[in-house]
């Protein structure tokens, strides 16, 4: 806690007066929710529905330009910091849990920047959206199984951490990109970024390389590529392995009306252990995934300064080519906008089909199959930026 309040006091210790160096934004941003849900979708042993409430989001964060070519940014999530200590047991904060933004860029106008520190990587239009700006409140299966997380299995015994960070998640890294407007509105990222505790100084094993392009052909349609190529190592057995990911996605938008459409394909990271009890000798098992979404809205003017947007959700999942098991949702949420900012959200989403990873047992190389769960879920949540 304490390399916390000092990392927080040396930012707001940076920045002057407003009047003398430029503009200090500080924000509250909070996200609360009630919410139904059928608790056989995440436990096949359990029946019927159940309600809690909850605060999936409470963010502090502050932005200094003291020019107009530097900025600074700092953000921290308050509600993931007591999830991962509860999920720890040891009920306090997770400080490195709570960190989310955390970086300096300089800019040449818009044609080109330059970022460091702790950031998003520049892959997936769905990722890299805020969470107060979803038309439906959760990204979904791709994103939460691959995109935002990759799990490794279960390495019983080898003593190396579990889980490679998701191809689009945060890290610790440096970004360059830019705009040439010129060209189709030409919009470019890559970045190197690497696992780091920011808090402790800790390695997680982890290394990636992102890039991203984007265009804008004409004034209602944006394409966008995106590629991710990721080194993880396990420690027991000083190996590295390469896994890649590639991802497109566009969006439409026309008067009140969007489309929003993503694929992605790449490798699933499940490793198994091959080698007698004792040892070790990893390998990929986990095939390759596949899945895509889209989302379709419009946004209806029904009074001064209120706004009701109606937003549907389809997605698929092949979670790996190794077993079979495909995962298929659908999710659908009403908006109701307020001018001074306000957004409430009702919602609900369910799973079909029967999505399913792969698993292997402590040294062996027969693949099992791992089913994969998704709630089935209604709500209604409050987005708030004050």
């Amino acid at each position: 806690m304490n390399r916390l309040l000092a990392l927080v006091t040396t930012v707001m210790s940076l920045a002057p007066a407003p009047a003398e160096a430029g503009e200090v934004r500080v924000r509250g941003k909070l996200q609360t929710r009630l919410e139904l849900i059928d608790q056989s979708t995440l436990d096949r042993d359990r029946a019927g529905w159940t309600h809690y409430l909850d605060i999936p989001r409470a963010r502090l964060d502050v932005r200094w330009d003291p020019s107009n070519r530097l900025r600074l940014v700092f953000e921290l999530d308050a509600a993931d910091g007591f999830l991962a200590a509860g999920n720890g047991g040891n009920g306090g904060f997770a400080i490195d849990q709570m960190l989310k933004d955390c970086y300096g860029e300089f800019r040449l106008g818009k044609k080109f920047f330059l970022r460091a520190g702790h950031f998003k990587k520049p892959f997936s239009r769905l990722r890299l959206r805020s969470p107060w700006d979803l038309l439906v409140p959760e990204r979904g299966l791709l994103d939460q199984t691959f995109v935002g997380n990759l799990h490794l299995g279960d390495l019983a015994g080898s003593g190396s951490l579990q889980h490679a960070g998701g191809y689009g998640d945060r890290d610790l890294g440096v970004m360059a990109g830019g705009r040439l407007k010129s060209l189709m509105d030409l919009r470019w990222s890559l970045g190197y970024f690497n696992a780091l505790d920011f808090l402790s100084g800790r390695e997680s094993g982890h290394r990636d390389v992102v890039a991203r392009l984007e265009i804008r052909p004409i004034r209602w349609l944006s394409l966008a590529l995106s590629a991710s190529a990721k080194r993880f190592s396990v420690a027991a057995s000083r190996q590295d392995f390469w896994v890649a990911m590639l991802g497109a996605d566009a969006e439409i938008s026309a008067g009140g009306f969007t489309l929003q459409l993503e694929a992605g394909y790449g490798d699933n990271p499940v490793l198994y252990n091959r080698a007698p009890a004792g040892q070790a000798d990893f390998h990929l098992g986990g095939g390759k995934f596949v899945g895509g979404h889209a989302t379709v809205a419009y946004r209806i003017e029904i009074g001064p300064d209120l706004w009701l947007t109606p937003a549907v959700m389809g997605e698929v999942l092949e979670p790996t080519t190794a077993v079979s098991g495909e995962g298929y949702r659908l999710a659908a949420a009403l908006n109701l906008d307020f001018a001074a900012g306000p957004r409430l959200v009702l919602y609900g989403e369910t799973t079909l089909g029967d999505p399913r990873s792969v698993s292997y047992a402590d040294h062996s190389t027969e693949a099992q199959e791992e089913p994969l769960y998704f709630p089935t879920r209604a709500g209604l949540q409050l987005n708030l930026i004050f």
